[in-house]
C-alpha cells in the first residue's frame, strides 16, 4: 500500500473559509461558481511547513490572485491540493482510473468534482465518511468474534458496509479522461511534470537517508 502525507489539508481549507467569513455551504457555492483552471489564478496554500512537497518556510504564495478574491482563493486551494495529490502520487506508478474518497472532505461533491477532473478518474463516496472510526469498529468486532470462539472472515465483516455507493459516482469530464494527453496538460499548467515531481521526491528520499547514515563528528573520532 502506498501512502503520501500532506500537512496543509482540511485545516488549510478552513483557513481560507474563515479568512473570508464563509460557511461550508457558501464555500461550496463559490467553488462551483468558478471555472476549472481558476482563470489562471494560482494559490499555494502552505499555511504550515509542508511535508509533500517539502516546504520548510510556511507562507501563502499567490500568482495572479488578489488577496481579497474569495472565489479565486476557494477554487485555488482546492485545485492546488488536488494537483499536489496527482503530482506527488506518481511515484506509486499506478494508472488511476477510479478513486474511492473518504474522510471529511469526501462529503463535499464540489471538491470531488475537482478531484475527478484533475485525475481524469471516476470518484465514488461511501455511506460512512469517517473510515478510520468505521475500520476500528469493524476490527474490534472481528477480534471479539474470534475471542468468543465464533471466528468470522474479514470479507464477511465488511460485506455491504465497506462498499462504495454506486449512485455517488462522479464521472470525470470526458476531455480529462485518462489518456496520453489529458493529465499531462493539467500538470504542465502547474509548471511541473509528473516525472520531475517523482525525481524530486526520489532525490529527497536519498538525501534524507544519507543524512541519517552519515556519521556524526563524535562517531568519526572512534573510527581508526
Amino acid at each position: 500500500m502506498g501512502l503520501t502525507c500532506f500537512m496543509n489539508g482540511s485545516l488549510a481549507r478552513e483557513r481560507v473559509r474563515d479568512s473570508f467569513g464563509l460557511t461550508w455551504p457558501a464555500f461550496s457555492q463559490l467553488l462551483e461558481s468558478t471555472a476549472p483552471g481558476n482563470a489562471g489564478r494560482i494559490l499555494l496554500p502552505w499555511y504550515e511547513p509542508e511535508i509533500t512537497p517539502r516546504v520548510s518556510e510556511p507562507g501563502v504564495r499567490r500568482f495572479g490572485l488578489a488577496a481579497d478574491d474569495a472565489p479565486g482563493h476557494v477554487r485555488g486551494i482546492v485545485e492546488a491540493q488536488q494537483m499536489a495529490l496527482a503530482l506527488h502520487s506518481q511515484w506509486m506508478g499506478v494508472d488511476v482510473n477510479t478513486i474511492y474518497a473518504t474522510g471529511g472532505a469526501a462529503a463535499n461533491r464540489g471538491i470531488l468534482r475537482v478531484m475527478a477532473d484533475v485525475f481524469g478518474a471516476d470518484v465514488y463516496q461511501f455511506h460512512a465518511g469517517n473510515s478510520a472510526c468505521l475500520g476500528a469498529a469493524l476490527r474490534a468486532f472481528h477480534a471479539d468474534r474470534l475471542d468468543e470462539g465464533q471466528p468470522i472472515s474479514w470479507s464477511e465483516v465488511v460485506r455491504e458496509i465497506a462498499e462504495p455507493v454506486a449512485a455517488s459516482r462522479i464521472e470525470a469530464n470526458a476531455k480529462w479522461k485518462r489518456s496520453s494527453t489529458s493529465p499531462p496538460r493539467l500538470r504542465d499548467r502547474a509548471g511541473l511534470s509528473g516525472r520531475r515531481a517523482a525525481a524530486r521526491q526520489r532525490a529527497d528520499r536519498v538525501a534524507r537517508r544519507q543524512a541519517v547514515e552519515r556519521p556524526t563528528p563524535a562517531d568519526r573520532t572512534h573510527v581508526p
